[in-house]
């Protein structure tokens, strides 16, 4: 499934063309954004979220360990159907003019999200247990403060 809903905000502050911190950074995404091109498929899996009880997912990082000029050590809290689960991700990310763009996948259990797995055709369609979740994300300056600039 693929969405292209997803709403931030982050202070970041750059120096040197690299990022030097990464002070906030938050990420919803309304459930029903997400997308899989099959509207039954789609609904099982909004039933699956309880998207009507939580409407969106959520992504936060509590802390950001800049490793290099591409790489993030992020701890990131994630929100799926009512329940959050803190966990270490590897963030790619790349300056352009005027933003910045994060990328990478992690792997979750739906089970750790107290999510059942969604299913097709009566039951007899299930998915598994395992979720790989990749994302490619821009963030762009929309004023001086949030994308801080130092030499």
């Amino acid at each position: 499934m693929i969405s292209t809903k997803a709403h931030g905000v982050a202070t970041i502050t750059l120096q040197n063309g690299k990022i030097a911190s990464i002070n906030y950074l938050i990420v919803d995404l309304p459930v029903t954004s997400l997308k899989s091109g099959k509207g039954a498929m789609d609904k099982n899996a909004y039933d699956a979220l309880q998207a009507n009880k939580n409407p969106k997912i959520q992504l936060e990082l509590t802390e950001a360990e800049v490793i290099s000029e591409q790489l993030v050590k992020a701890k990131i809290k994630l929100s799926i159907a009512g329940t959050t689960r803190v966990a270490d991700w590897d963030v790619n990310y790349n300056l352009s003019e005027g933003g910045v763009s994060f990328s990478g996948s992690h792997k979750i259990k739906f089970s750790d999200f107290k999510v059942a797995p969604p299913k097709a055709m009566f039951g007899t369609i299930k998915t598994g247990d395992d979720l790989e979740l990749s994302f490619e994300t821009i963030f762009k300056s929309t004023n001086e403060t949030a994308l801080k600039t130092t030499n």
